[in-house]
């Protein structure tokens, strides 16, 4: 019996037909997919709208100020000035936009803690993986005093706010918010493994990212940085290869999304 789910097996055979439909419902969704990626291709191949609608696939924006014709060399150049207009258009401006108001600090904090994850895919030069692990290695690189803090405490903070924030619009227990002046306090537990209690100062966090981001970009720009443009490239690149069309056509407006 599968508990909460309002379907319970009474034999094999009942198994076998849940299988088999589950089976069916994944190839037909594989093959939407992939008529929507072709479609999109096409449209885009023979500049006409998508949907009908009068969106255009090459007016489709990637970031705010470049459309999807900017990624076509496939310039790594190119993918920097995306990426550095996607974080700095969609998200830091407008944290620095909300962050004089007394209770902006839960805003600010949600657009960025999406920053250290993203940054820890770069950094390891992965682009898929654990999303602790990520949000930690990104976390340390961001925030240097917390280099020293045992896994266990991070991915518990990962816990505690990060997903606290994401899926329940709230920090948990363990997380309090104040204007410390330090990004990032932490207590640990008696036996220094793991996280007792932390205070984040979301203002200052986002001073650290900022400086952070500047510092990043500089180095992805450094053409004697080899290791690290490499990393990020391959991230770009095996992202691509793996969704080639990433779309989400919003018709009445030209924030449209595109990678």
């Amino acid at each position: 019996m599968l508990r909460g789910s309002g379907w319970q097996s009474n034999g094999p055979g009942q198994g076998t037909r849940l299988t088999k439909l589950l089976q069916r419902t994944a190839t037909r969704t594989t093959i939407c997919c992939n008529v929507l990626r072709y479609a999109v291709r096409a449209a885009a191949a023979e500049q006409r709208p998508l949907g009908g609608r009068g969106c255009f696939v090459s007016d489709v924006f990637v970031s705010p100020s470049y459309r999807r014709d900017k990624l076509v060399s496939g310039s790594l150049e190119d993918e920097i000035d995306v990426f550095e207009d996607q974080i700095e258009g969609w998200f830091l401006r407008f944290a620095r936009s909300i962050s004089s108001d007394e209770h902006s600090g839960f805003a600010v904090l949600a657009l960025v803690l999406s920053y250290f994850e993203a940054l820890g895919y770069y950094l390891e030069g992965k682009a898929a993986g654990q999303s602790h692990e990520m949000f930690r290695s990104g976390l340390r690189s961001v925030v240097p005093s917390l280099r020293s803090v045992p896994s266990l405490a991070i991915d518990t903070l990962y816990g505690e706010l990060r997903c606290g924030l994401y899926h329940e619009a709230a920090a948990r227990p363990r997380v309090a918010i104040q204007r410390s002046g330090n990004p990032i306090d932490v207590s640990l537990t008696f036996g220094q493994s793991n996280l007792e209690s932390a205070v984040v100062d979301p203002w200052a966090l986002l001073s650290c990212v900022e400086r952070h981001f500047r510092e990043y970009v500089a180095t992805l720009r450094d053409q004697s940085q080899t290791e690290p443009r490499d990393r990020f490239r391959a991230v770009r690149n095996q992202r691509r290869a793996a969704n080639p069309v990433t779309i989400t056509v919003i018709p009445w407006g030209p924030s449209s999304t595109f990678r």
